[in-house]
């Protein structure tokens, strides 16, 4: 018997990189062309951070509950349940945050007026997962339908969901990213196993939510 630390994460993987891409491929198909409307709300919400309109960081964890609850029930309930049987706890993870988000976004949770250096972060994270992740797919020689755009896709919707950390209180992060955190590390074990030369950029993504709040009180103190 092998020891244990001769595996590597391909040995517990439970599918294929062309299931994988199969399954998202089916998905893209079935919900086009929300893919549009999902990138359309982002944008928006983009634009609105850029000119620090009040709203905007509590329209944008209103609308990453819709898309949670989205994937919970699309995504792993109907499609990533077919290959992972994690799906349906991963299905209930996703719902228990949109509530938290649905809760974040009628209260205070957001600072009303943050600092130039949390909102470029937040601005950062959202371009990637609005951007930066959806073009993986066609930049690594994949077919446009392979793409993952929020709302339909886990990664790049805790991309966005990270996008909020920098901008919301102490308080607010504590509720807000043990989920996003954790998907960071699933998501990279998963991509890792698939070969995927993406697989660092969720956990860089999450370090960069967790130090930018930091860096920034830091700034201000300074």
């Amino acid at each position: 018997m092998p020891e244990w630390w001769t595996y590597a994460p391909a040995d517990f993987q439970l599918f294929s990189a062309r299931t994988y891409a199969r399954l998202v491929e089916a998905h893209n198909r079935a919900l086009w062309p929300a893919q549009w409307l999902d990138l359309a709300c982002g944008a928006v919400l983009w634009l609105a951070l850029l000119r620090r309109v009040s709203w905007a960081a509590r329209a944008l964890a209103a609308l990453a509950a819709l898309w949670c609850i989205g994937l919970a029930w699309d995504f792993f309930h109907l499609r990533y349940a077919q290959i992972h049987w994690g799906a349906p706890a991963m299905a209930v993870g996703f719902s228990w945050q949109a509530l938290l988000l649905a809760v974040l976004a009628r209260r205070n949770a957001f600072q009303p007026l943050p600092a130039p250096r949390a909102r470029a972060a937040a601005l950062m994270l959202l371009a990637l997962a609005l951007v930066g992740w959806p073009l993986l797919a066609p930049l690594t020689g994949a077919s446009w339908w392979r793409a993952e755009v929020p709302g339909l896709m886990p990664a790049p919707t805790v991309l966005a969901m990270l996008a909020l950390a920098p901008l919301a209180t102490a308080r607010a992060r504590r509720w807000l990213l043990p989920l996003p955190l954790l998907w960071c590390a699933v998501e990279a074990l998963t991509l890792a196993a698939l070969g995927s030369a993406a697989w660092p950029l969720l956990p860089l993504a999450g370090l960069a939510c967790l130090v930018a709040p930091t860096v920034c009180s830091a700034h201000r103190a300074g």
